[in-house]
């Protein structure tokens, strides 16, 4: 299902480069798919609320790097400290962009609804 196409991001951001640009077409196909994925009971055509939420979502995978070049980051720890270093990846070295869904959208988009993939048992030890 498509949520959104690249001219609504194109729009959104304000960005009319975006309308040729492979990675930002990329960037809205994952969106849309991992949506819609995630999304308990998708409805034709979406609310605008999901659109807006698409929208922010692919916004914030085109805007997350400088230049728009994916960054990988490393952190080195020795004793008590620790130093994260962050640094550009050649194009050919990633596996995809920052299309992700936090915990407040994947709410919002199922209306506080969210899947659990893990439950709890309450262990009782006799005589404790």
């Amino acid at each position: 299902m498509d949520i959104i196409v690249i001219d609504d991001l194109a729009t959104d951001l304000d960005d009319d480069a975006l309308q040729s640009d492979a990675r930002a077409q990329r960037i809205v196909e994952r969106t849309n798919a991992l949506v819609t994925e995630k999304w308990l009971n998708p409805v034709s055509p979406p609310p605008a609320s999901v659109v807006e939420l698409a929208l922010a979502v692919a916004g914030r995978a085109v805007r997350s790097t400088p230049g728009r070049g994916p960054l990988a980051s490393i952190t080195r720890s020795f004793d008590d400290s620790s130093r994260t270093e962050r640094f550009a990846v050649p194009g050919g070295q990633t596996s995809g962009h920052a299309v992700y869904l936090t915990d407040d959208e994947l709410a919002i988009l199922n209306g506080g609804k969210t899947r659990r993939a893990v439950g709890s048992i309450k262990l009782s030890v006799p005589g404790f």
